[in-house]
């Protein structure tokens, strides 16, 4: 059992010093309180630190004279149940601030306030191309539009698996380290994981002219639904950006895989548990990439099944939609599955997949679980509680940590997903 003895760690590597590790400065004795934010399918978390007004030891400065944006913190909580402390955010600086505020005693309460973004940041502010047309004038016009203008010049030709090309993006905008691309100082703490279960491909190869940040181009070639981009810091303390099979079976149950985080009446603190209608879907359908036969007067579409056919895209719950009302949802990919032997068939299971994903939404359980500190979970996990054995897909998280006045240490966990599992 917890014994909740508390303990932390929050240490910053200065972006003048690219960040060095001899020059690492470890804040911990001034921390007031710690708050970390994550979701899934994000690209970043965020992270607040309040601070005493004292100097700091080592340098006889104040925080706020010392810290900056784009300064690197490490955050590391320790729930006090003996496995010490566990990374649970590495970022970067987005901002530092004095502030004061008026206590119960009517007296002034000085703190210094540095708020943050976790790595992804840098992959939602580095524009891998952007539309030049609004600053320059002679431009062509196509089709009655003026033609749209990336500064780069370095596009690529792409193809191959979602993994595949998610992780040729990532190499050459994003740690290429070629002009318009990341310094290796930066680049070097960023991660890619891809677990290559994708086995689709792009119907042809594309060239690559995006206008975005890295993270929305990469979202847009990662197959969503069928799979998952989502970011997150190890228990290393690493940064990683993982792309990966969504976690559900094609039953729409949690995959079997799934890392599972257990809680038990002993470590809850409140929970709001229940099921709503709100993502009620009741109408779906799968838009694939046109693929046509010639007939003799026009192409037609390749997917000719009817509706409520063995292998259509299509799939509706009439009773339902006659009862609550039409909630339509559709999912898109630009890839196919080329070199299957039933391209009709193999599109067909996974729009049902999808489907079955979805249908269900309306009863399954939902909501949150605040609880006694848990350091070591993550986003795209399992939550199992042992006694009702509900299981959820943690689908956010945050840390909230305090020192003073009383020290305290509490995770709330947003699920979704919940079904009760057979015991």
């Amino acid at each position: 059992m917890k014994t909740f003895r508390l303990n932390h760690r929050v240490t910053f590597f200065s972006y003048n010093s690219n960040y060095a590790k001899a020059d690492a400065n470890d804040l911990s004795g001034n921390v007031v309180t710690i708050n970390v934010t994550k979701e899934y399918e994000r690209g970043a978390g965020r992270w607040q630190i309040n601070f005493t007004f004292q100097p700091d030891k080592k340098t006889g400065k104040r925080l706020d004279e010392i810290l900056a944006p784009n300064d690197m913190c490490l955050i590391e909580l320790d729930a006090g149940d003996g496995r010490g402390l566990v990374p649970v955010m590495r970022g970067l600086v987005d901002r530092v601030a004095r502030t004061v505020s008026i206590n119960g005693d009517g007296a002034p309460q000085h703190r210094v306030k540095v708020s943050g973004s976790d790595m992804g940041k840098i992959l939602l502010k580095h524009d891998i191309g952007w539309d030049i047309s609004v600053v320059h004038g002679d431009l062509s016009v196509v089709g009655g539009k003026v033609a749209v203008r990336t500064i780069r010049t370095d596009a690529m030709v792409i193809s191959g698996t979602p993994g595949e090309v998610v992780q040729s993006i990532f190499n050459k905008y994003v740690v290429g380290g070629t002009a318009f691309d990341l310094d290796p100082v930066i680049a070097k703490w960023l991660n890619l994981e891809i677990d290559g279960a994708d086995n689709w491909l792009m119907k042809n190869s594309e060239i690559l002219t995006e206008v975005g940040s890295a993270w929305e181009v990469m979202m847009r070639y990662a197959n969503i639904p069928i799979n998952v981009l989502y970011t997150e810091t190890d228990n290393n303390g690493d940064f990683y950006v993982y792309h990966e099979k969504r976690p559900l079976d094609s039953n729409g149950d949690i995959a079997a895989e799934t890392p599972v985080n257990i809680i038990d009446d002993r470590l809850i603190v409140y929970e709001d548990i229940g099921v709503s209608d709100e993502d009620r879907v009741n109408y779906f359908f799968y838009k694939v990439p046109l693929l046509t036969v010639q007939s003799e007067q026009n192409r037609i579409p390749f997917f000719a099944t009817a509706e409520g056919g063995k292998d259509t895209l299509i799939y509706s719950d009439d009773p339902e939609i006659r009862r609550n009302g039409l909630s339509q949802h559709s999912a898109d990919t630009i890839y196919i599955p080329i070199g299957q032997e039933n391209l009709n068939q193999e599109c067909g299971t996974r729009a049902k997949a999808i489907w079955e994903w979805y249908r269900y939404n309306h009863t399954l359980l939902n909501g949150t679980y605040v609880v006694h500190g848990m350091p070591e979970i993550s986003v795209g996990e399992a939550l199992l509680h042992a006694e009702t054995r509900g299981k959820f897909l943690i689908e956010g998280y945050s840390h909230a940590y305090s020192v003073h006045p009383v020290p305290s240490f509490t995770t709330t966990i947003e699920c979704t997903r919940g079904k009760v599992q057979k015991r």
